[in-house]
């Protein structure tokens, strides 16, 4: 049955799909018409920006907006958003890319071979593809490095972002330079010894503060992101293993035997393994190359040894099926063999019985639940809980976003249909047993949360203004007393260093501030720290030793670069980004309405 709703959202499907066909339409027309026909939406330095190139984009972020939020559309407020977000993405590319021709950064085919060959790319060694029973496996992944068109894309990523951008960032922080000033400069703030008194302005003794309700709200509308409740499911699922019936493994039997009487009439078995061996490496005629001579079953040893190692042997069975064996070369501990493999597969019949109950059983599960179901055919139900787009690990499966990406679609209750699993040689039936959209924890639940919060931070900057006070009112000889008579604690620090804890507890800042101002008396403003606000008094100072710079200068250097690589790309680029003269024209979207094109992925 269509009601009106479904009725009103297939026409909003249709005409979404209108509008893009008609920008497919038009932007072709521009292309085929010449380059003056081209249209541009932006401007970066000297670089114009095609309206096609920024709708790509656009698309991009749209896909993976849905993907973030169990196939929700954006809204036009968040649409908005990804307007921006792509022009930004836009600037950063042709940035970047200026950049790569400046400084010369070419990357080869061979070197993104040899990066991907030496690492995979980031969350592929969860991909389902490269598991086996759950566990990352190399080969899997170098088999399809080699020779599967996906990693084509893959390796074009890396060839135009990827590893430019890793050499770009290198190629900068080598350039970095140190002066002498800087080393001297952190020398002897590293080096320098004080005695110092510290009062200590704890937010915990900071009374007479409340906080009003229109602080919680306008506290929790700013950092409502915060309370967001990512969306999440709780899945239920059956596994049915694609296994051999007793059938099919009497037909495995029947036909070993069979080849075997094939050899026995002078067939080679080299041609016989061609033709029907299951082994990998069929297609050479069955040689598996070199084993152990301990490796071979008992009997299959002393067959061939009172056969003198030739000719063949009879079908023995082991954990891949039936086999018949036939020594090509034996060494003193090891043959080379060839092998014949018959492996007892699940029949066309018995794939078609599972089938059919699978298709009963998600009929039956539909009804009554997965739980009720699972009892009435005897089958056991795993669960997995709180599975999001950021977690989609599903214990000894693997990482499942498809699964994930489903439920969000589906809802609660909803019995996915049935998945493959190659690596388990499975078949899994899913239902979904819990579906939590994006959404935000309610003001009321987080109020009294919020106003903690609210009110350490009123604390905190009414200890910074006491000690802020303090530095105003009184002298150094008066300092430390007033102190005591108010009940702040304050400690004596003798030989204070650039590494010297203040309460068990290290603050670089506090401690650079200190050594670095070198004058004895009242530091003249709050040294602010998580534990609170303090107010230093320096009783005397004592800089670094000039005669032991020498020594300790190469390390210092080491020490001020290794400071200023942390952050040192982000920090450049920005810099660039801030100096880069942009200009974007979205009224040059004017083939179709604004209003239009914000529903347009």
């Amino acid at each position: 049955m269509i009601t009106g709703k479904t009725t009103i959202h297939i026409c909003n499907k249709l005409r979404i799909t209108i509008l893009l066909l008609a920008l497919v339409l038009f932007l072709a027309s521009c292309a085929t018409t010449g380059k003056e026909k081209v249209i541009y939406i932006g401007k970066v330095g000297d670089t114009k920006i095609s309206i096609e190139t920024f709708l790509h984009e656009v698309r991009r972020k749209y896909e993976g907006f849905k993907l973030k939020n169990g196939g929700k559309n954006p809204n036009e407020e968040e649409m908005e958003k990804l307007y921006r977000q792509t022009w930004e993405t836009i600037i950063e590319s042709v940035i970047l890319h200026s950049q790569y021709e400046k400084y010369q950064i070419v990357d080869s085919e061979q070197e993104v071979s040899d990066s991907l060959h030496a690492a995979p790319p980031p969350g592929m060694k969860n991909a389902t593809a490269f598991l086996t029973k759950g566990v990352f496996d190399r080969q899997k992944y170098l088999n399809l490095l080699e020779n599967d068109p996906l990693f084509d894309s893959i390796k074009y990523i890396y060839l135009t972002a990827y590893l430019p951008r890793v050499k770009l960032e290198q190629k900068l922080k080598d350039n970095i330079l140190v002066t002498e000033d800087e080393i001297r400069a952190e020398y002897d703030i590293r080096y320098a010894v004080a005695n110092v008194e510290l009062i200590h302005f704890e937010p915990a003794k900071m009374t007479g503060l409340h906080v009003s309700q229109p602080e919680i709200t306008q506290y929790y509308d700013n950092h409502l992101k915060d309370y967001a409740i990512n969306a999440e499911c709780d899945l239920n699922y059956v596994i049915y293993p694609v296994q051999p019936t007793l059938k099919d493994t009497l037909r495995s039997r029947q036909l070993i035997d069979s080849l075997y009487q094939e050899l026995l009439l002078g067939e080679p078995l080299s041609h016989l393994a061609t033709k029907f061996s299951d082994g990998a490496e069929a297609y050479k005629g069955g040689i598996i190359g070199f084993k152990e001579l301990d490796s071979l079953p008992d009997s299959v040893f002393q067959y061939f040894e009172k056969q003198s190692w030739n000719g063949f042997s009879k079908p023995f069975r082991t954990e891949d099926g039936w086999k018949i064996i036939e020594p090509v070369q034996k060494l003193r501990t090891m043959v080379k063999l060839r092998e014949l493999l018959i492996r007892p597969d699940a029949s066309t019949e018995t794939l078609l019985d599972l089938e059919e109950e699978m298709i009963l059983f998600r009929e039956l599960a539909t009804e009554i639940g997965m739980k009720r179901a699972a009892v009435e055919y005897g089958k056991k139900i795993s669960s997995v809980k709180g599975l999001n787009y950021k977690n989609t690990l599903v214990p000894g499966i693997g990482k499942q976003e498809s699964w994930v990406r489903q439920a969000m679609q589906v809802g609660k209750g909803a019995i996915l249909p049935p998945k493959l699993i190659e690596s388990l040689n499975s078949w899994i039936l899913i239902e979904v047993a819990k579906c939590q959209a994006n959404d935000f924890i309610p003001l009321i639940e987080v109020s009294d949360e919020i106003r903690r919060i609210v009110l350490h931070q009123k604390k905190v900057e009414a200890s910074r203004q006491k000690a802020d006070d303090y530095i105003s009112l009184y002298k150094p000889t008066e300092i430390t007393e007033q102190a005591q008579v108010d009940g702040f604690p304050v400690y004596q620090i003798y030989r204070f260093t650039y590494s010297k804890p203040v309460r068990k507890e290290y603050c670089e800042s506090l401690n650079r501030k200190l050594l670095s101002h070198s004058k004895i008396g009242i530091y003249p403003e709050p040294l602010v720290t998580e534990a609170g606000s303090f107010v230093a008094n320096i009783i005397n100072f004592h800089h670094a030793d000039d005669g032991g710079y020498s020594m300790v200068k190469n390390k210092v250097k080491e020490q001020i670069l290794e400071k200023k690589k942390r952050g040192y790309f982000d920090i450049w680029f920005n810099n660039l980004r801030k100096k880069t003269k942009t200009q974007f024209w979205p009224e040059k979207l004017e083939k179709m309405s604004r209003q239009d094109f914000r529903k347009t992925p």
